[in-house]
């Protein structure tokens, strides 16, 4: 019993309440440090949700702005898609008639008015001149030996157009050089002259476009080249008359 009163004050030398007192300042000093701390922890704490709100806010806003832009791009993507089948259907229809027309120029070339050369576009007058360079020599021959003007009249018939009536000029019979070829042209030229003209030109513009065909699936299946695979896109065997 004396030991423990003993001990009791050699622990607490001023007493038990002014130990009490003395641990009660220190964990209250604590208590503030701890409370201050809390508070600027807080204002942190709100000042980064209240930048956290503007930064959803403003990605939200872009988010909707850019939902709207791409439902109106896919709108106008279905309305250029829509025009881009309209067009090409337009285009078979009359890449189909220029056919048929070439057809019949080349059936029954005489029930069709010859045209005036100057009347053409500079690239057809083009293409009928030099139709009419590389003709053989033969029928230039022929030409030349005939200098008499002469007038050839066809029977009228219902339809289409009721006559035809052309002359040959004179040319000479001997020239010199190409600008003497280029000035004996004929004024006007025959459906089956320009059946001809137009059957070259297309093959020219269908060889144009394979070509252009070939040249790009080249270069893409270069850009699609698989490292690990080594395989190519798209296939090698392509149908370049694929519309």
């Amino acid at each position: 019993m004396e030991t423990n009163v003993l001990n009791h004050v050699e622990q607490y030398p001023n007493g038990e309440w002014e130990y009490l007192q003395q641990e009660l300042l220190i964990w209250k000093d604590k208590y503030e440090r701890l409370y201050d701390s809390h508070k600027k922890l807080q204002k942190v704490n709100q000042g980064l949700e209240d930048k956290l709100l503007k930064l959803v806010d403003k990605f939200e806003t872009e988010k909707n702005a850019l939902t709207r832009d791409v439902a109106d791009l896919t709108t106008r993507l279905v309305e250029a898609r829509l025009s881009i089948n309209d067009l090409e259907e337009q285009n078979d229809q009359y890449r189909n008639d220029c056919n048929i027309a070439i057809q019949l120029l080349q059936c029954k070339p005489s029930n069709f008015i010859s045209q005036k050369l100057s009347s053409f576009p500079s690239d057809l007058q083009d293409k009928v001149k030099l139709h009419f360079n590389h003709r053989p020599q033969r029928d230039l021959h022929n030409s030349r030996s005939s200098p008499e003007l002469r007038t050839i009249r066809v029977p009228i018939p219902t339809f289409p157009p009721t006559a035809m009536v052309y002359s040959v000029n004179n040319v000479p019979r001997a020239l010199d050089n190409e600008a003497d070829d280029s000035q004996n042209l004929p004024d006007y030229v025959s459906a089956a002259i320009m059946a001809k003209v137009l059957e070259e030109r297309t093959k020219e513009r269908s060889g144009r476009q394979d070509h252009c065909k070939v040249c790009w699936y080249r270069r893409h299946s270069m850009d699609h080249k698989d490292k690990a695979t080594q395989t190519y896109w798209p296939p090698t065997n392509l149908d370049t008359h694929s519309t």
